[in-house]
């Protein structure tokens, strides 16, 4: 074999190494939706720490081992992405599939660069070191939310589900859970590690991480039963949520006449059912899900007439998606329109958080105007309007913002009583986005003690309170209304609202100690 070949494969981890890597990127894969096994997810960094350590005299072995379980990993949980392309766009299967690799492999080199870390602290001071995982691995998620904007399945996410868990995020956001579940992974890891490891002090060791996992189940659980009941508020507004189920394509103005006469008729019949169970003097809302269907009230005459005679009729705030024209340049927002029980306009909230490359192409000008975005090029807003129903105050997000908890914690420190989320995932089909889209709603609503209201064109729709427990969840793929009398809040703020992400700034700050002392120790010892 050639020298510079022989030198490019033995930078390659072995196979044992590679094996479990793809083992763990495998149980990571199960314990998010569709297959929503979250107890995997507390055993499955073990097999990829024991590689790591296997491999720590080699950065470039730990790396690769750390980025193949990444890129194995999203690709494994994110491969709706290729939905749309193939579906709507004609793309070839294998292309669609070679390009979301490409997404993959760079989301998976945030993995790489945590196992590069750990690897090197592993060096510096030993097995113990394992432990050092437990804030490497946030701050290598929240290196991924600022670097690439999106921390889509987050390894605390795939607890969304799982009951109590996630009101740990009220403390320190979604990071806190990452950091418990990591936690339980590098106890688990350890044991394994010094079981193979020779040496008289090996029971001394497995003794130390059973006790550690006592002690963190122990701590887990009191946390989970030390969590205050929800105050007892009066009710603020009955919210009524329209699922329409729109198709994503054939849609003909004979048929989009037809469904909005539909589901403005369901909504009616949901509303008169719901007036008789709630207080007089409790305002009603109905609100349309992220439109499919490309509403622009601000300039269709028909439409402005149509939303507001049923507003009036039904004496009902109407809150949906429109395209709405900005006064300044003639740019389009993604907007949320409130309007009133007599169908004039109440207020308005424009989308900040857009899609990069469905709403907007993230490259600086000409480029940008060079590649069209997928649903089209809209500005990003500015300000966090809170809306008024009454006195009931509501904030806003739209589809891809569920997945920014400083976005709903802004809301919350500006007064909202409840979140209400506007999604249209139905140009991505039966797939596991819609569950995963909906953990994104669990731990927003646990993180700000509010509840969150999903009105969504397909599903999931639903309604979460706020301790992040998923009260009642719709049908998928189904025509529907659904009705819930919404309380007010007490005011309370919790740390991640007062905070922010103080927890993933810790576990950064923690990181870079580490690695500085690691790597110096590395350049020191090679000298």
């Amino acid at each position: 074999m050639r020298p510079d070949l022989k030198n490019v494969f033995g930078m390659l981890p072995s196979t044992r190494s590679a094996a479990l890597a793809v083992f763990s990127a495998t149980l990571l894969t199960l314990s998010f939706p569709d297959f929503d096994l979250s107890p995997l997810a507390w055993f499955g960094l073990v097999p990829m720490l024991v590689a790591v350590s296997y491999e720590r005299d080699s950065s470039a072995k730990a790396f690769l081992t750390g980025w193949l379980t990444g890129t194995l990993f999203f690709f494994g949980t994110c491969w709706w992405l290729t939905f749309a392309p193939i579906t709507y766009a004609g793309m070839s299967w294998w292309l669609a599939y070679l390009l979301l690799l490409g997404v993959c492999l760079v989301a998976g080199v945030f993995v790489g660069v945590f196992a590069l870390v750990l690897s090197a602290a592993l060096r510096r001071f030993g097995d113990v070191a394992v432990f050092a995982a437990v804030f490497i691995w946030p701050a290598s998620e929240f290196a991924r939310y600022w670097i690439t904007g999106n921390n889509w399945n987050a390894i605390g996410y795939s607890q969304a589900f799982a009951s109590g868990i996630v009101w740990l995020s009220s403390v320190g956001g979604i990071y806190l859970i990452s950091f418990a579940v990591v936690a339980w992974n590098a106890l688990i890891a350890f044991s394994v590690i010094r079981f193979l490891a020779k040496g008289s002090d090996v029971k001394r060791s497995l003794a130390a991480s059973a006790a550690g996992l006592i002690v963190l189940a122990s701590a887990i659980f009191g946390l989970v039963r030390l969590r205050e009941p929800l105050p007892k508020s009066e009710a603020g507004a009955r919210v009524t949520v329209i699922q329409p189920n729109v198709p994503m394509d054939g849609l003909d103005p004979q048929r989009h006449e037809a469904l909005l006469a539909m589901h403005f008729r369901d909504s009616s019949s949901a509303l008169r059912a719901a007036r008789r169970e709630k207080p007089a003097d409790v305002p009603s809302l109905i609100v349309f899900p992220e439109s499919p269907m490309l509403f622009q009230w601000g300039e269709d005459a028909r439409l402005r007439e149509v939303l507001g005679d049923f507003a009036a009729a039904t004496d009902s705030f109407l809150l949906f998606n429109s395209a709405e024209r900005d006064a300044a340049d003639g740019a389009y927002h993604n907007s949320a329109v409130l309007i009133d029980g007599r169908g004039g306009p109440a207020s308005r909230y424009d989308k900040i958080f857009l899609l990069p490359f469905g709403e907007f192409i993230p490259f600086p000008e000409p480029v940008a105007s060079w590649m069209p975005a997928f649903v089209g090029n809209f500005k990003h807003g500015t300000e966090y309007d809170v809306l008024s129903v009454g006195d009931l105050k509501a904030g806003v997000m739209i589809c891809f913002e569920s997945h920014f908890g400083s976005h709903t914690a802004e809301y919350v420190a500006n007064g909202a009583d409840v979140i209400i989320e506007m999604t249209n995932d139905g140009y991505l089909g039966r797939t596991p986005v819609l569950r995963q889209h909906l953990a994104n709603s669990v731990v927003r609503a646990a993180e700000t003690r509010r509840p969150v209201i999903r009105a969504t064109n397909v599903g999931v729709t639903a309604y979460i309170d706020e301790l992040g427990e998923v009260v009642e969840e719709a049908p998928v793929y189904t025509g529907l209304t659904r009705s819930w009398l919404v309380p007010r809040s007490d005011g309370t703020r919790t740390l991640y609202v007062r905070f922010g992400d103080w927890f993933a700034w810790l576990c950064s700050l923690l990181t870079l100690a580490v690695s500085s002392v690691s790597f110096a120790r590395s350049r020191v010892a090679r000298a």
